[in-house]
């Protein structure tokens, strides 16, 4: 709803007349299953992962509207709470934004966790990063134009971190709107670092059956909600409706 908030606004538009067609995935591009495991190891050599270390993937450009700096800051927090063996691999454009590149890294080496981060740059193989990590970040502080790495992380059956900002949230399922045993992810306030290091923490501290457990539901609930047929099916209830409308 949070994309349809100005035009409801606006137009003064009952909530109830809008409809919400969700974000749409090709799941069988997006798939685990299809990953076979050199392609991980490939990665996690490339980028210079240590033998044994989990990975905590952050998709998106290196900008400021990202929220990499906070996931500095919650680095240094978990570290400070004695948290080892985790490296942050953030993935995307890192040309556009020099400056702010440089500040980053200014910021990590002051906090002292500067040997905790990859930054990779633009990757075309989405699936065996996400294949590769063992959870997903998405600290954004400001509202993006779309979802997709939420959607894209849990179609992974990856456990997912996204901040409360836009529609991120909209595309995962958290308490307290949803109980624990039903989480898909985790949801923070934009640029609270306590709450995201927090947040990793937990997703970082599942055991074995309760990874297997969480995947499972993160995969289905994409299978549900990014679905080419759930997006079909919401758009023709729309033209349904506004048929129906005009009798």
């Amino acid at each position: 709803m949070f994309n349809a908030r100005p035009m409801i606004a606006r137009h003064r538009i009952p909530p109830e007349r809008i409809g919400v067609i969700p974000p749409s995935l090709d799941l069988t591009h997006f798939d685990p299953a299809t990953v076979p495991p050199d392609r991980v190891m490939q990665l996690r050599q490339a980028w210079g992962i240590p033998h044994g270390a989990r990975i905590a993937v952050a998709p998106g450009a290196i900008a400021p509207q990202n929220g990499q700096l906070t996931l500095v800051e919650a680095a240094r927090i978990l570290a400070g709470n004695g948290m080892q063996g985790v490296t942050f691999v953030l993935v995307g454009d890192d040309q556009h934004h020099r400056r702010f590149v440089r500040k980053f890294w200014k910021r990590a080496r002051i906090g002292g966790v500067d040997a905790l981060f990859r930054i990779v740059g633009h990757h075309a193989d989405m699936v065996a990063v996400y294949a590769a990590a063992d959870t997903v970040v998405v600290p954004y502080i400001a509202a993006p134009l779309d979802g997709h790495p939420v959607a894209e992380a849990q179609a992974m059956a990856r456990p997912v971190i996204a901040s409360s900002v836009g529609a991120l949230s909209e595309n995962l399922l958290a308490p307290p709107r949803i109980a624990e045993d039903l989480r898909t992810g985790w949801e923070v306030p934009p640029g609270n670092a306590a709450e995201l290091a927090s947040a990793i923490a937990a997703a970082l501290a599942l055991d074995a059956d309760a990874q297997r457990a969480h995947a499972a539901r993160a995969r289905q609930f994409a299978e549900y909600m990014f679905s080419p047929q759930r997006a079909t099916a919401a758009t023709l209830e729309v033209y349904a409706s506004l048929l129906d409308s005009d009798d």
